[in-house]
């Protein structure tokens, strides 16, 4: 395969994808599942594929390498675009052979591994499934189990209202850099999945409409509404004590310092949760050399944005719960300062509709977020 530059990978990806049939391709998994035990991945390439951004090659902050040697790519992570060209090949070589049927046993199959994701207690983690699975799947060991487990992971059936999965809309570079501990995890979204968070019935109904799956077993897929609490929220003293407390308020505009430049958004609210609290922001698209002498200097900024949805709008505005702000200059060199009170939020001209919720990022995770919050523009150009 020759050499491609982002763009043409990205062209390329889209109309693989696009080429085949969700069914099918999903039917193809069933059909392989008793024989590889797994280890067939044109259902996960189809959902990497399936909603690849078209953009040209965007270097991280902070990732310079030496002798002017290209980084890694701040929305997809290819450096170019090595790690594209396997799904790449996995469609192609789908599209060209006969597609595989799957059989009233393949369908029995998948959905015992349904019946025994179901009964798994409320905590259970998707590494659980690795055990509940080990029976009812042939030729399988624990590394195709996990591989499994990714798949649906990447289809949105193993997801979570903070990481939706590849069908749903494009997960970022910096988004499969996520853990929710410093363990060894799956990567997101199955990593972050437990058994509370139910499955994506939306993608298990399109995916896989066969009868003889029990689907009612699990209910329709529970919308993103999460709205901040509409008060202050005070990050603690720095224990170094080179940064006082800080008492953020609903419209207050806060810059976030890292790697020389600002990042900037306003204050939304309160999140409280398992973790403690924290400020929602939304945050401005890209970032500035400086703090800004005059709110006004904002007025055509745009806001961020994450995307492409599979649905329209193909991109939408992410309000930020960004836990582990009161780490800042003092465990972290990243500051965080009040710029200015009472600044309405960030417009966002052709994205929809205001957003319903927004995306809590845990602490060991904030600076992955905030590198890409700095590096992206908003919009795929």
């Amino acid at each position: 395969m020759p050499e491609m530059s982002h763009v043409e990978m990205a062209d390329a990806l889209q109309r693989a994808a696009r080429a085949v049939a969700p069914q099918d391709v999903a039917g193809h998994f069933l059909a392989t599942l008793g024989k590889t035990g797994g280890n067939d991945g044109t259902l996960r390439s189809w959902a990497y594929a399936l909603n690849f951004p078209a953009h040209p090659f965007q270097e991280s902050p902070g990732a310079e390498r030496p002798g002017g040697a290209k980084g890694q790519c701040v929305i997809c992570g290819l450096a170019p675009v090595e790690e594209a060209v396997q799904a790449l090949t996995d469609l192609e070589a789908f599209a060209k052979h006969r597609i595989a049927e799957p059989t009233i046993e393949d369908v029995a199959r998948f959905d015992r591994m349904l019946g025994a994701l179901a009964e798994l207690p409320p905590d259970a983690r998707a590494s659980d499934l690795d055990r509940a699975w080990k029976g009812l799947v042939p030729k399988s060991n624990r590394y195709s189990r996990a591989a499994l487990v990714e798949t649906l992971g990447a289809c949105s059936i193993l997801r979570t209202v903070d990481h939706p999965g590849h069908f749903t809309r494009w997960i970022g570079f910096w988004e499969t850099n996520e853990r929710p501990t410093l363990k060894g995890e799956l990567p997101p979204p199955a990593g972050f999945w437990t058994r509370s968070d139910g499955i994506g019935r939306e993608a298990l109904d399109l995916l896989f409409p066969q009868e003889g799956i029990g689907r009612d077993r699990f209910p329709r897929d529970r919308g993103p509404e999460r709205e901040a609490d509409p008060v202050p929220v005070t990050l603690p003293q720095s224990k170094k004590a080179k940064r006082p407390a800080l008492e953020l308020a609903p419209r207050d505009l806060v810059g976030i310092e890292q790697y020389g430049r600002w990042l900037l958004g306003v204050v939304l609210g309160r999140h409280r949760g398992p973790d403690g609290e924290c400020p929602v922001v939304e945050f401005f698209a890209g970032s500035v050399e400086a703090l800004p002498d005059s709110v006004e200097l904002l007025r055509d900024r745009s806001a961020r944005a994450v995307g492409p949805y599979r649905d329209g709008p193909t991109w939408r505005r992410e309000p930020l719960a960004l836990h582990g702000l009161e780490l800042f200059g003092s465990t972290w060199s990243e500051r965080v300062e009040r710029v200015a009170r009472g600044v309405p939020p960030p417009q966002g001209r052709d994205l929809g509709p205001a957003p319903n919720g927004y995306r809590v990022v845990l602490a060991r995770n904030t600076l992955y977020a905030l590198k890409a919050v700095q590096a992206q523009s908003g919009r795929a150009s």
